[in-house]
């Protein structure tokens, strides 16, 4: 627990690009340099959060709602804008890099290690509490997910229905209802994000993400040869920013590696997330998830937030992430204040780096051979 400790009660809650964060990434350079690995700190762009970006994507989808039956014409391209910059962010490769903040990886490699066969990966940063997260709606929050992309995906197909109808002289007047249900529903969706950013409080993050961090250093006590690389990420919870900044610097070395996400292991039951992704579904490489389900964890999707693993299995290569989830199917004390230490589990990491261990100890082995 003392890595929990060191990040969840003596820094603190981490937000990306904070010096929380800094203190952080310099913290577990130390820890991983200690254990012999050439650890260094990268800086690289990034964001202080996600909101006012989604903010900025679903304002474009609103105005486009109100556009469907004035002005089609414009509420298309509008339409098109917004979901498209809402699907790229949610897979951590926005359309605009964000250049706003500084955040940091920290990168151990073993001694002259230049190709890894497996890379373990793990966020540093924690997260903003919001409305969405309240423990008597968490529960529901793939169905959130689903309710807001189905709105997106609607204002598109409503402004292309109307563009053609205007142009053939036929516009329905009823089409102000759904695009105007359409409206009031992104509206209360940015209001909440909003609410969330500027007036819910900053998480300790004790299970999102040091337990996360926890097992990655017992992982990284292992002898692995130069083997392994470790991975601590920033900025994950402003959009995985720190994951795509990682492949886009190693994408050459990372080439036949497969990578291993831990995120949120500190308490319930373990699964080896088979599948995830808020538009597409991305599939987690076979052999890990065979792995991981032989060592004990469960086989089954997660349809939450995206994850590091996302921006990765985005990119081919091979991941799959490890996270434990409660009786709902989402993390226990998810973005909410109640995530400390004193309510993560040990037994539920000594699990995570039990089955994580048996997962890279199959990646290893076969490679050897």
């Amino acid at each position: 627990m003392d890595t929990i400790r060191a990040l969840a009660v003596e820094i603190g809650p981490r937000p990306p690009c904070s010096p929380a964060e800094q203190r952080a990434a310099h913290w577990c350079a130390a820890q991983l340099g200690e254990l012999g690995f050439e650890a260094e700190i990268e800086e690289f762009f990034s964001r202080p959060a996600y909101a006012p970006w989604f903010v900025a994507y679903f304002a474009t989808a609103f105005v486009a709602a109100l556009l469907v039956v004035p002005l089609p014409a414009a509420a298309v391209p509008l339409s098109l804008a917004a979901f498209v910059a809402y699907a790229r962010d949610s897979e951590g490769d926005p359309l605009v890099r964000p250049r706003s903040g500084r955040s940091r990886n920290v990168i151990a490699r073993p001694v002259g290690s230049t190709r890894p066969e497996a890379v373990v990966i793990a966020h540093m940063d924690s997260a903003r509490s919001s409305p969405s997260f309240h423990p008597s709606v968490v529960g529901s929050f793939h169905s959130s997910v689903v309710a807001l992309n189905l709105a997106l995906a609607s204002v598109c197909v409503l402004a292309a229905a109307a563009w053609i109808a205007e142009a053939g002289r036929e516009l329905p007047a009823a089409m102000w209802v759904p695009a105007g249900a359409i409206a009031f529903y992104l509206a209360v969706v940015m209001s909440l994000l909003l609410y969330g950013h500027f007036r819910m409080p900053l998480v300790a993050g004790g299970n999102d993400n040091a337990s996360g961090v926890a097992v990655l250093m017992r992982l990284a006590r292992m002898d692995w040869g130069d083997r392994v690389w470790f991975v601590v990420t920033g900025s994950e919870e402003a959009g995985m920013i720190g994951a795509r900044a990682f492949v886009d610097r190693y994408r050459d070395e990372l080439d036949g590696a497969r990578m291993l996400n831990i995120d949120n292991v500190g308490a319930g039951r373990l699964i080896a997330v088979s599948a995830e992704g808020v538009l597409r579904e991305r599939r987690a490489d076979k052999k890990m998830l065979a792995a991981a389900v032989a060592a004990g964890a469960e086989d089954e999707p997660f349809k939450g937030l995206p994850t590091d693993a996302t921006v990765l299995l985005r990119e081919r290569i091979p991941a799959m992430t490890l996270l434990a989830v409660s009786d709902e199917g989402v993390p226990p004390n998810w973005h909410w204040p109640t995530d400390v230490m004193e309510n993560v589990d040990p037994a539920a990491l000594d699990r995570a780096t039990a089955v994580a261990r048996s997962v890279l100890g199959k990646i290893v082995l076969e490679r050897a051979l």
